[in-house]
């Protein structure tokens, strides 16, 4: 080989060498950024597992309540009645 076919090789070599370490960094920086989306995606899982309970919590007691307020109109009712036939 030429001194400049030499030169030429020792070039490519360290272009490959820079191309491969910038690849890598790459490479890198995207598993950590896949990483902080898998954590996210799992908070909001999380979070929208404890919006549904209190979601379900919320209509329970509104269940409840609906409840509650048809015996004490009965109760009302029956005290009406009685009040007119006194």
């Amino acid at each position: 080989a030429t001194l400049e076919e030499a030169g030429s090789n020792r070039s490519t070599t360290s272009a490959m060498a820079s191309l491969a370490e910038a690849i890598q960094e790459l490479v890198t920086h995207m598993r950590t950024e896949q990483q902080m989306i898998r954590e996210w995606a799992d908070g909001q899982g999380e979070q929208n597992s404890e919006i549904k309970k209190l979601l379900e919590q919320m209509a329970r007691q509104s269940d409840g309540q609906s409840e509650q307020n048809r015996e004490i109109k009965k109760l009302l009712d029956r005290l009406a009645r009685q009040s007119k036939r006194n």
